[in-house]
């Protein structure tokens, strides 16, 4: 198709259902920039989590009920390409370019993500998104999309970013006592 932009099948899946952590992990390699191109959104505006390139501004976006709160990175690249993650936990929304942390506030006014009838998209909007002004399409590519039901920590986003296989756990349980 004409299209560049991906609809994800969201209907009745864990990206309408509320949360109160979730990761999403990327590659992006921007061909131009312009303003207010959707790399992704999920959720909507009113329920939902973005990430948005506003000229050479990388903007990563959160709403719930509503409230929206945005975070900001000055990104120059269009040479090359680049790991990106947003993590929203609970008051938090944390932004990450090659598994550095380079934007974050822990302050924000909601501490879960109510569910939503809202579609997702990669590359574009999917009628409106968490930053509320942007309905460009990605001007570029994107690459090895991840979406976490949690909140990773940055080991684990640097592990995605090197393509380190997470490690298994070798964790035991121990037994039970027998029943008195």
């Amino acid at each position: 198709g004409s299209n560049p932009a991906l609809t994800l099948n969201t209907t009745g899946g864990f990206l309408q259902e509320a949360y109160y952590q979730r990761t999403v992990s990327l590659w992006i390699k921007a061909a131009s920039f312009g303003s207010n191109r959707v790399i992704f959104d999920i959720g909507g505006s009113s329920n939902g989590l973005a990430l948005v390139m506003n000229s050479s501004t990388l903007t990563a976006a959160v709403a719930s009920g509503g409230q929206r709160t945005s975070i900001t990175k000055s990104y120059g690249s269009t040479t090359g390409w680049n790991h990106v993650a947003v993590v929203y936990y609970g008051d938090s929304l944390l932004l990450y370019l090659n598994g550095a942390l380079v934007a974050s506030t822990t302050s924000l006014n909601f501490h879960s993500i109510s569910t939503t009838s809202d579609g997702s998209r990669i590359g574009q909007t999917n009628g409106t998104c968490a930053v509320n002004n942007a309905s460009g399409i990605f001007s570029g590519n994107i690459d090895d999309f991840n979406v976490f039901n949690t909140a990773l920590s940055p080991d684990l986003i640097t592990a995605l970013m090197n393509n380190a296989p997470f490690q298994q756990s070798n964790a035991t349980t121990l037994a039970l006592p027998a029943a008195p």
